[in-house]
């Protein structure tokens, strides 16, 4: 049987001199929408309506007030994009990029996460509890008032990240990387932090 390649299917936006990818279900990305408002109802009604989503392209697009427990993410891509009082507990994630996305309020807890990435985003008031979040990039992130308890993380990476006011009570913290991090009130009460990499990083 052969196996399903996990590949980006991702296009280019058609307007003059733009590189960004074009959002799903339209041959522009999102600055270049005519109606944004029709494309971003388009693109919630995908993600409400089915369980397994796969090369969703949604860069830019803002997601407000939502409940997608249980969805399945494959290869997808939001850069950029904007994530207030989303549910994403209890779903699934392989290669999805959140690179630079502003997330508040947002939960994802009971996830299974691996190859996914964050780098760059902004997360206030998060909740990561109880997953498995494995290989995955968080470098970058500046977060505030999160937490990652009870979690396993191994191999994912929080390098050159700001984190404040979080949790990350009985984790498995095995070759997690913190190196170059700025923390302050962070917790890793119970977790096996002699197994992750510190390295250089301010304390406050």
């Amino acid at each position: 049987m052969r196996k399903e390649k996990e590949l980006f299917e991702f296009t280019a936006c058609k307007h003059t001199d733009c590189r960004l990818a074009a959002v799903t279900g339209s041959p522009y990305c999102f600055h270049h929408q005519k109606n944004p408002a029709k494309t971003v109802s388009a693109i919630v009604n995908e993600l409400q309506a089915k369980e397994k989503i796969k090369n969703l392209s949604a860069s830019y697009v803002e997601f407000s007030n939502l409940d997608l427990k249980g969805k399945i993410l494959q290869v997808s891509n939001f850069s950029h994009a904007i994530f207030k009082n989303v549910d994403f507990s209890e779903s699934h994630f392989r290669i999805v990029f959140f690179d630079f996305c502003l997330f508040l309020n947002c939960y994802f807890k009971k996830m299974d996460m691996k190859y996914s990435v964050f780098a760059g985003a902004s997360l206030t008031d998060c909740d990561f509890s109880s997953s498995d979040i494995l290989h995955c990039n968080f470098n970058g992130i500046t977060a505030k008032s999160c937490s990652f308890s009870e979690s396993d993380l191994y191999f994912s990476t929080f390098a050159y990240s700001e984190i404040s006011d979080s949790d990350f009570v009985d984790c498995n913290l095995k070759k997690v990387r913190f190196n170059n991090t700025r923390r302050s009130s962070v917790n890793f009460k119970f977790s096996n932090y002699e197994e992750a990499y510190f390295g250089e990083g301010v304390v406050s």
